[in-house]
């Protein structure tokens, strides 16, 4: 419809259905649904997502993301956060909202569909840095994925030249040598057991219309795997002995790297969490106050 009047209000006072204005440059004031105009939006610090994204009438934007050149009219289709800070250190976000229009668990179902975990946070000060479970969680996920991907790397690399081995591996099974059924039973389970949260954070990101890191090795692994069985799998249907053309170590390989960089970034975080705790814990938590009479 004819805009009537244009005003400026403050954005704890915006409702649902409410028709806003984003002036190039401008932030997102909340979730919404374009309705007039065209612009790319970067909303790198929601999604991580280094390039803008294109938007235009019926699409979706984020509240707090930033708007380019173009002009958008936005209704506003989820209100009731007044105010969100993100602090990645300690991997905390705080939230305030009006419990008049909304509760915790909107907020948290909000956050895990754009692909994260949340929980309601139970302030323990001294515990509110300590990264020392998820970097173990991290490491004991990366030494399971070592558990399959060191053997095929062997098995592919290493013991094919050892004359007492390779008898063994060149050995036919149903058409197909044991190196390839060993590779292939190795790779199973690190592919959609170890692996298995890139390729569920892959699909939760591709049900939102977007692509993430997860996304890349989820597609990456699975292409791999999926090629390298059906080329084993021909092969042994097959009347004539062929040596199937696959690459199963490719997705191992990629799935232990991908988990070594996670678990060191995240033992730089916390190394990083807790040279600030102890930086914080230096500022006294009291103060001596006089009182001096003005004469």
């Amino acid at each position: 419809g004819e805009v009537i009047k244009e005003e400026v209000i403050d954005a704890s006072l915006v409702m649902r259905n409410d028709v806003l204005k984003v002036y190039p440059g401008g932030k997102m004031v909340t979730d919404g649904e374009v309705v007039l105009g065209e612009s790319e939006v970067d909303e790198s610090m929601i999604t991580g997502e280094s390039l803008p994204v294109p938007k235009g009438l019926g699409d979706q934007v984020i509240g707090g993301t930033l708007n380019g050149s173009g002009l958008l009219h936005v209704r506003a289709t989820r209100v009731g956060v007044s105010r969100a800070t993100v602090s990645v250190l300690d991997g905390r976000a705080d939230v305030t909202i009006d419990v008049e229009v909304t509760g915790a668990r909107p907020c948290i179902s909000a956050i895990e569909d754009i692909g994260f975990e949340a929980a309601l946070y139970v302030e323990d000060s001294s515990k509110r840095m300590d990264k020392t479970a998820e970097v173990t969680e991290m490491c004991n996920r990366f030494l399971l994925s070592c558990v399959f991907s060191v053997p095929v790397f062997l098995i592919s690399m290493v013991l094919p030249k050892l004359n007492v081995f390779d008898q063994y591996l060149q050995y036919y099974v149903c058409g197909v040598t044991m190196k390839h059924w060993a590779k292939l039973l190795l790779v199973t389970p690190a592919q959609f057991g170890v692996g298995w949260r890139f390729h569920h954070n892959a699909y939760k990101a591709l049900a939102r219309g977007t692509a993430n890191m997860d996304v890349l090795v989820s597609l990456g692994t699975n292409t791999a795997y999926w090629y390298s069985l059906c080329s084993i799998l021909a092969c042994a249907a097959s009347p004539v002995l062929r040596t199937p053309n696959e690459f199963l170590e490719t997705s191992t390989m990629l799935i232990t790297f991908i988990l070594l960089g996670k678990a060191l970034e995240m033992s730089a975080k916390g190394r990083t969490s807790q040279a600030i705790t102890k930086l914080m814990n230096l500022a006294p938590t009291k103060a001596n106050l006089l009182h001096v009479d003005a004469q």
